[in-house]
């Protein structure tokens, strides 16, 4: 038992002992106290940290809480503590310096926080912080430049904003009196003192008066104000312009809606004083005798103000579609005289029922107004332009015949130099009838080879006058898109000849192009193909760019400035050749024959009739024509009138060819077959006399043999029975 008890009294007194040697952290200042101006450092303070316990302690840390003032707040990362963390022996104290930065602009006032001493969450200790922001005074202030009237009142308006970090309760102002302007004076008809308050981070305005009299002359006058707030003095310079009265008043023009003939149409108009002064002995009236005005009218009208009155209008039966003017409104008063014009818009019983466009030859596109037509238009180009325009008065109305409709159509920009393409077209309607579509007569249906690129608009316009002598006025307007490529780009402008030859005789093509590219290509390739009559041609030359000015043919100079190309060749059809259509196909490529530019094809009819026509198979102007004679010579001459035929004379040169041949610049080409003298009389015993007819006869004579041989063969070979 008494061992137990000692036991006890031994554990009691290592607790006593043990409580004895804990440490205690302890901040020695209840309350710092610090004070600055906004954006000021302030190191000088210090704080104390006492180790009161028996213990060392290790890892005291400082820290500090935001402060606050009201709604106001400094962060507490503006409240450092220098060292942060350090130790402390049992019984030590060490000081920490409070290093403070307070935040430019921060609003004047007293700021509560804390600042810590913590070693955990057991063991620590804080004090107070009251920090004391100083007030900065700091305001800026400007000042408008008033116009003032003679006679009228005005002021100047000054403008105070505080920049400063508190509250000013009362800003004062002494404003100078008179203003001057040269040896003019002009007196503050207000007060001329008084004080102002503005809000931290606010502005506040006051205004000094004048009331310049009718005499007061005219210009700029020149004054100052000073202002003062807690020993911070400012002058700013004042200005303002005294000027005589402008009398004003606006006046709208009475645009009246779309409407028909012989009906009355009513517009609302507002009458406004924009001058500067009142408008005294206001009246209104209108011209004409089919318009009324009604509404009040007002005997004065101060600055600024205004009234309002209707216009109707009885639109004559005479009246030209759109917008015309049939009267003037009229206001008089004692300062000024105003007037503005009455306009009706008649509606045209004029229309545009179908607008049709062909580029090139191509298939009729139904274009809507404002539209863009499907196919695009290459420079060189034909086009069409067909309208039906539709008369909209009821059929029997006995005034709505409209005769001696002119329809004027302006391509713009596609003619030669840039310059417009114009057509027209003259038609009558009766009343509520529809025209037939009918196409538009042009100066010239080619876009130019020089037209412009993009889209240009096409714009047609029709008009006639009623019986009535009403004008009426339909518009419609379109695009087409003219394709000019950046690069190379070549076309044909011309691929003919006689559309009609007889077996036995020669006819010649004709083969024109030009460039529409902007570049140059040294590797053009022109191809004519036709299996039927055994042409295969490849031709190579230069070509330049559309805008190149040399006036050259490119098949006879090895340049690349030529923009046209002119090519003819020459072609005999056998006596042996069956009667029907054949085709030869033309195309054109750049670099060397890798991309087409064009592709043409004609049609050419073989008789055997001994009948020549001399029809070509295109749309050119050019005619052609063959004619051959003395068969006992053996020889053949052609003759050809054409806008490119040439001056000299081509010889069919005969004999036997396994391909055919061309040669530059008026080619022969010769037809397939034994050598022979080309014949072009239509004798129907000629061909008999011929080296083909004697071929043929050898031909069967030798088929008559190999058939006996074969007999024979056959015969002495078969088995005896």
């Amino acid at each position: 038992m008494v061992k137990k008890l000692f036991l006890h009294l031994i554990m009691a007194l290592a607790l006593v002992f043990s409580v004895a040697a804990i440490g205690n952290v302890n901040i020695q200042e209840t309350n710092v106290a610090l004070s600055g101006n906004p954006g000021a450092i302030n190191s000088t303070e210090l704080v104390t940290v006492a180790n009161t316990g028996s213990s060392d302690l290790t890892g005291i840390a400082m820290s500090a809480t935001d402060l606050t003032s009201g709604s106001d707040t400094i962060p507490a990362s503006a409240l450092m503590l220098n060292p942060a963390t350090f130790d402390l022996t049992a019984g030590a104290s060490s000081p920490s310096a409070i290093i403070l930065t307070i935040p430019s602009g921060q609003k004047a006032g007293t700021y509560i926080g804390l600042i810590n001493a913590t070693l955990n969450s057991t063991n620590n200790d804080a004090a107070t912080v009251t920090l004391t922001v100083n007030e900065v005074p700091s305001y800026a202030a400007s000042a408008d430049t008033p116009s003032i009237v003679q006679s009228a009142s005005g002021q100047i308006t000054v403008s105070v904003t505080n920049t400063g970090n508190a509250d000013m309760n009362s800003l004062s102002y002494t404003v100078t009196s008179p203003f001057t302007s040269g040896t003019n004076n002009l007196a503050v008809s207000g007060s001329t003192t008084g004080n102002l308050v503005v809000a931290h981070g606010s502005g506040n305005t006051f205004a000094i008066s004048f009331s310049p009299s009718a005499v007061q002359p005219t210009g700029t006058y020149t004054g100052q104000v000073d202002l003062s707030y807690d020993g911070v003095d400012q002058s700013i310079t004042l200005n303002v312009v005294v000027t005589a009265p402008i009398y004003s008043v606006s006046l709208p023009a009475i645009q009246h809606a779309e409407s028909e003939r012989d009906v009355n149409v009513s517009t609302d108009a507002t009458i406004t004083n924009n001058g500067d002064l009142v408008i005294t002995g206001i009246t209104l009236s209108s011209t004409g005798a089919d318009t009324v005005v009604t509404g009040a009218v007002p005997g004065t009208l101060i600055p600024g103000g205004q009234f309002m009155v209707t216009v109707h209008t009885m639109v004559p039966l005479n009246a030209d579609s759109g917008v015309d003017t049939v009267g003037t409104l009229v206001f008089t008063s004692n300062e000024v005289n105003a007037s503005s014009d009455i306009m009706t818009d008649a509606e045209s019983m004029l229309e545009f029922d179908t607008v049709k466009v062909s580029i090139d030859d191509s298939s009729w596109d139904t274009m809507d107004d404002g539209s863009t037509a499907d196919d695009d238009a290459r420079p060189g180009d034909t086009f069409a332009i067909e309208v039906k325009v539709e008369n909209l008065f009821d059929d029997d109305y006995d005034e709505g015949e409209m005769n001696d409709i002119e329809i004027n159509v302006i391509f713009f920009g596609a003619g030669e130099d840039g310059d417009n393409i114009e057509g027209d077209l003259d038609i009558d309607l009766d009343a509520g009838d529809k025209s037939d579509l009918e196409e538009i007569d042009f100066d010239d249906d080619n876009i130019d080879w020089d037209s412009d690129s993009g889209k240009l608009t096409v714009e047609l316009v029709a008009e006639a006058e009623d019986e009535n002598g009403a004008s009426h006025r339909a518009f419609f307007n379109f695009s087409i898109n003219v394709d000019r490529e950046n690069k190379a780009d070549f076309i044909f402008m011309r691929f003919d000849s006689p559309s009609q030859v007889e077996c036995g005789r020669s006819f010649r093509i004709y083969i024109d192009g030009r460039s529409i590219g902007e570049k140059t290509d040294d590797e053009v390739v022109l191809k004519v193909e036709s299996s039927q009559f055994g042409i295969s041609i490849r031709e190579e030359f230069e070509m330049g760019a559309y805008d190149d000015d040399a006036d050259c043919d490119a098949m006879d100079r090895d340049d690349d400035d030529c923009v046209e190309f002119n090519y003819h060749l020459d072609v005999d059809v056998p006596a042996d050749m069956a009667p029907g259509n054949y085709p030869i196909i033309a195309k054109l490529f750049r670099d060397d024959g890798n991309s087409q530019t064009d592709e043409a094809d004609i049609e050419v009819t073989v008789t055997c009739s001994g009948t020549i026509s001399s029809s070509t198979s295109s749309t050119s102007s050019s005619t052609s024509s063959q004619s051959s004679s003395s068969q006992a010579s053996g020889t053949s001459s052609q003759s050809s009138t054409s806008t490119s035929t040439p001056s000299t004379v081509d010889v069919v040169m005969s004999g036997t060819a396994s391909q055919l041949e061309s040669s530059r610049s008026g080619s022969r080409v010769v037809a397939t077959g034994p050598a022979r003298v080309t014949d072009t009389t239509s004798d129907s015993g000629a061909f008999k006399d011929s080296g083909a007819y004697l071929a043929v006869l050898s031909l069967l004579s030798i088929l008559v043999i190999v058939g006996i041989v074969v007999t024979l063969v056959y015969a002495l070979s078969k088995p005896k029975i």
